[in-house]
């Protein structure tokens, strides 16, 4: 396959995939964001990999730019926090990273936005798991099948994507709209 055919045929199944976006889930998701802000409650991101990336962007673009003329929002990547990720997995599990430190932060009425492709990965179920034990409201993103991510969120936007890459571009694209959304209110 030709680097020419490879560029048309991927940019146009991203757009298609781009524009079969679940629209009313990610209004959802915007309220959810918007109503942990007004009460100044805090939002903790995570995901591995590119996800982990995907997470690390989100608290840097929702911080700065969601709310530049008012107070910030209260967000934080559990992806960036490398020293207790490498106590936790070395000294409890890999798969605890993200719920030992929701377990130590997190309260009810907090927001955890999981990013996983397969939405499978143990340490992001486990994670899942303790948010919801915490009281707290869980916005999945996934995509491939949407995995056990799809099932247990309280807001799943999931897109039904077989490769890793246009997954994570999907999922870089609805981090945007969530800043933008907040800080344009609506568009």
């Amino acid at each position: 396959m030709s680097d020419k055919t490879v560029i048309s045929e991927y940019t146009k199944a991203l757009a298609e995939r781009a524009q079969a976006v679940e629209a009313r889930a990610v209004e959802r998701a915007l309220e959810v964001l918007r109503d942990v802000c007004a009460r100044r409650g805090r939002i903790f991101v995570m995901g591995n990999g590119g996800s982990a990336a995907i997470a690390d962007h989100l608290a840097a673009d929702f911080e700065k730019n969601a709310f530049p003329d008012g107070p910030r929002p209260r967000i934080l990547s559990l992806s960036s926090q490398a020293a207790k990720i490498l106590a936790y997995g070395n000294d409890i599990a890999f798969e605890g990273v993200f719920a030992e430190q929701l377990k130590g932060q997190g309260d009810k009425g907090d927001v955890a936005v999981m990013v996983s492709s397969s939405g499978n990965s143990p340490n992001i179920v486990r994670a899942v798991e303790m948010a919801k034990g915490l009281g707290m409201t869980v916005i999945g993103l996934s995509g491939f099948s949407g995995g056990k991510l799809k099932e247990m969120s309280d807001v799943s936007i999931h897109f039904e994507c077989p490769m890793y890459e246009m997954t994570e571009d999907l999922h870089s694209m609805v981090c945007h709209l969530f800043v933008v959304g907040i800080r344009e209110g609506s568009f």
